[in-house]
């Protein structure tokens, strides 16, 4: 490693090699207070592509409607035609 030389750990470290001595930083996040949901939902944290900051969103509030994962669309052989 040359001096002054940075490399990623991990997804949320970073270190560096100065004068010889290697220092490891943690990625900074910012603090994000949650939000009051206008709709009333609880809300949900929602990270970075790395995984080590998120932010905080409003979810939408389903009251009727029923997610299913594909799989279990076809194991009912149920289809929507799209």
């Amino acid at each position: 490693m040359q001096n002054g030389e940075s490399w990623k750990v991990d997804n949320c470290t970073t270190a560096s090699c100065i004068n010889g001595n290697i220092t490891e930083k943690p990625t900074q996040c910012a603090t994000v207070p949650p939000p009051i949901c206008a709709n009333g939902h609880s809300p949900v944290k929602v990270y970075d592509d790395d995984g080590c900051c998120f932010q905080y969103e409003c979810g939408c509030k389903l009251k009727t409607l029923h997610l299913f994962a594909a799989e279990d669309l076809v194991k009912a052989n149920l289809s929507f035609g799209f």
